[in-house]
C-alpha cells in the first residue's frame, strides 16, 4: 500500500477543496443584473419592505459556476434552482425537475422538467436551458468533479434532457443540484429562484419575482450590506447591519461573534480523517491500522475543540446520510484495549512515530494533539509534528510522516474512487478490491456496506467527523430556519421574518 495523499492531496485537502482537478475552461464572470425597470424581471413592487440584510461581497464572483465566496453563496439558492436540491437529510429532493427514470443498467437518466418552471423575467425553463447549464458546469472547476461521470447531455424534448453516463450511477440527482440559468445569459444570468439581484447607483438587494411559482416570499426585498473581508462581516452582524451569517468557526482565519445571537447548524460534507504512511513500519500492519479507530473519542473531540460544530463518524460518509449504516458504524467506535492489544501483537509497544498535521489551522492541530495523546495511552509513542505552509506541503510530499491528519470536501453522493486509483493516480491508497467496491456504490447506494467495512477492516482510512457551519442570526429577527448542506434558505415557505417594530413589541 502507497502511501496516501502526497503532494497534491496537501494542496486539495486542507482547504476544502475537491478530490478531483479543475477543469482547463471555466464560464467568464457574472455581473449583476442592473435595475429591473427596463429588463424584463417581473418584480413584485407591491412588497419592497427592508427587514432582512444579507452580506454580499461584491469584489467576489456572483457567477454561480465559480463563486466559492461564503457570503456570496448564502443568497445565491434564493436566485437560481437546479434539478434538484439536497436535503438536510442528504437526500435528493426534485426541484426544477418534476420527474426522472433511469436506464436497467443505470447509465441512461431521462430528466422531465416540471411546466411551472420560469425564469425571473417570466421566459418558460426549457430542456435547452438545463443542457446549457450543465454544459456550462462541466467547464468549471466548482462542478467539473461531480460531473465528470457525465458523457453526454442532450435535449430529447422541449422539456425533456437525457444524460448518459460513463458506469452506472443509481445516486446521480445528488450530483445536480447545479444552478440553471437562462441559455445564453452567461454575462447576466436569469434564475428560477424567487429572487432576482437587483443592482443601482444605490447598492444592491434581493427583490422578491412576482408570480413565482412558489407563492410569496417571507419578504419582498431583502437588503444586502457590502463586506470585503472576516472582519467586516463580523463587524456588520455585531452592529446589526446584516441579518444573517454563515462561517466556519474553525477553519483559517476564522473570528470569533461575541452579539447576542440565535444559532443553526448547518451540515457539510467536509470530512476530517487520518491517513495512514503505508511505508511507515508503524502502519503495515492492517490490524493496527484498524485497530486506531477504536482509541479516538470523536464526539469528545467535537465538543473540547471543534465547540459543537462537527457530527462524529466512524465510517467515510455523513452519518445523516440514508446510506451510513449506524450498526455498522458502531462495530467501530471507541474500545478500550482494543488499540493496545493489535500494538502488542505486533510486536510495536513503544515503537516512535509522527501524526503531522498543517498548524495553520489551530483547531486541527489541537485536536491532532488529543489524537496522540489517545495512541500513546494504547503503546505507540506518537508525537505531533506541526508544519505550515510549505513545509507541510514538503513533509506530505516526501512521505515525512506515520500518520496524516487530513480535510476533504466529498461530494453528495460521497463517493470515495478517488482514493483508490483514481483522479488521485500514485498518491492513492493501492488496493486490489477497493475500487470494484466503490463502483459498485456508486451503482446502489446498499453497496456502501461492503465498501465501508473493508476500508475499516483494512484501515484503509480512519473518519473522524464531518464538519459543520455556524448559521447565526439577530436574535428574534428569524424562525422557521431549516439549513440544508448547500442551502441556507431550504423550504423558504417556513421561513418567518420578525419586523422590526414587532420586535421591538416583543421585546
Amino acid at each position: 500500500m502507497k502511501r496516501l495523499l502526497a503532494a497534491a492531496l496537501a494542496l486539495l485537502l486542507l482547504c476544502g477543496c475537491t478530490l478531483f482537478a479543475p477543469a482547463d475552461q471555466a464560464p467568464e464572470d457574472t455581473r449583476p443584473q442592473e435595475d429591473g425597470a427596463d429588463s424584463g424581471i417581473h418584480l413584485d413592487t407591491s412588497r419592497t419592505e427592508a427587514l432582512f440584510t444579507l452580506g454580499y461581497s461584491p469584489d467576489l464572483s456572483l457567477n454561480p459556476y465559480l463563486s466559492r465566496s461564503t457570503v456570496n453563496w448564502t443568497f445565491l439558492p434564493l436566485l437560481y434552482e437546479g434539478l434538484f436540491q439536497l436535503t438536510p437529510g442528504f437526500e435528493a429532493e426534485p426541484l426544477l425537475c418534476q420527474s426522472y427514470e433511469a436506464s436497467a443498467d443505470g447509465r441512461t437518466w431521462t430528466f422531465t422538467l416540471r411546466q411551472d418552471a420560469a425564469f425571473s423575467n417570466g421566459v418558460a425553463l426549457t430542456a435547452a436551458d438545463v443542457v446549457y447549464s450543465l454544459e456550462l458546469a462541466r467547464k468549471s472547476d466548482l462542478y467539473a468533479a461531480r460531473l465528470a461521470c457525465v458523457d453526454t447531455i442532450v435535449q430529447a424534448s422541449q422539456n425533456q434532457v437525457v444524460l448518459t453516463l460513463r458506469q452506472a450511477m443509481g445516486s446521480l440527482p445528488l450530483l445536480l443540484d447545479v444552478p440553471v440559468i437562462r441559455a445564453d445569459s452567461v454575462q447576466s444570468p436569469l434564475g428560477t429562484g424567487p429572487y432576482v439581484l437587483i443592482q443601482t447607483a444605490d447598492g444592491a438587494y434581493l427583490e422578491h419575482v412576482s408570480g413565482w411559482r412558489g407563492g410569496d416570499a417571507p419578504i419582498g426585498r431583502i437588503c444586502l450590506h457590502a463586506v470585503d473581508n472576516t472582519d467586516s462581516v463580523r463587524d456588520a452582524f455585531e452592529f446589526g447591519r446584516i441579518s444573517l451569517v454563515v462561517s466556519d468557526l474553525n477553519t483559517v482565519g476564522a473570528v470569533n461573534f461575541h452579539s447576542n445571537y440565535e444559532l443553526w447548524s448547518q451540515d457539510t460534507t467536509v470530512m476530517q480523517f487520518l491517513s495512514f504512511n503505508g511505508e511507515s513500519p508503524l502502519f503495515q500492519s492492517a490490524a493496527v491500522r484498524a485497530a486506531v479507530t477504536h482509541a479516538i473519542d470523536r464526539q469528545g473531540l467535537i465538543t473540547e475543540y471543534f465547540d459543537g460544530y462537527g457530527v462524529a463518524a466512524t465510517l467515510p460518509m455523513q452519518p445523516r446520510c440514508p446510506s451510513y449504516f449506524a450498526s455498522l458504524a458502531d462495530d467501530y467506535g471507541p474500545r478500550e484495549g482494543a488499540l493496545a492489544g493489535a500494538v502488542a501483537e505486533a510486536g510495536l509497544t513503544g515503537r516512535r512515530g509522527t501524526l503531522l498535521v498543517n498548524s495553520d489551522n489551530a483547531t486541527n492541530a489541537a485536536a491532532a494533539e488529543a489524537i496522540a495523546a489517545s495512541l500513546r495511552e494504547s503503546g505507540l509513542e506518537i508525537e505531533v509534528l506541526s508544519a505550515a505552509g510549505s513545509n507541510y506541503d514538503s513533509l506530505v510530499e516526501l512521505g515525512g510522516y506515520d500518520l496524516l491528519y487530513c480535510e476533504v470536501r466529498l461530494t453528495a453522493d460521497f463517493d470515495l474512487s478517488a482514493f483508490f486509483g483514481g483522479a488521485l493516480s500514485g498518491f492513492a491508497v493501492q488496493h486490489d478490491d477497493a475500487p470494484v467496491l466503490c463502483a459498485a456504490a456508486m451503482e446502489n447506494s446498499g453497496n456502501f456496506y461492503d465498501l465501508h467495512r473493508l476500508i475499516m477492516d483494512e484501515g484503509l482510512l480512519c473518519p473522524i467527523l464531518f464538519k459543520t457551519r455556524a448559521v447565526m442570526t439577530d436574535r428574534g429577527s428569524v424562525s422557521g430556519l431549516t439549513p440544508a448542506p448547500v442551502n441556507v434558505f431550504y423550504q423558504l415557505d417556513k421561513l418567518s421574518i420578525l419586523t422590526s417594530g414587532a420586535k421591538e413589541e416583543s421585546q
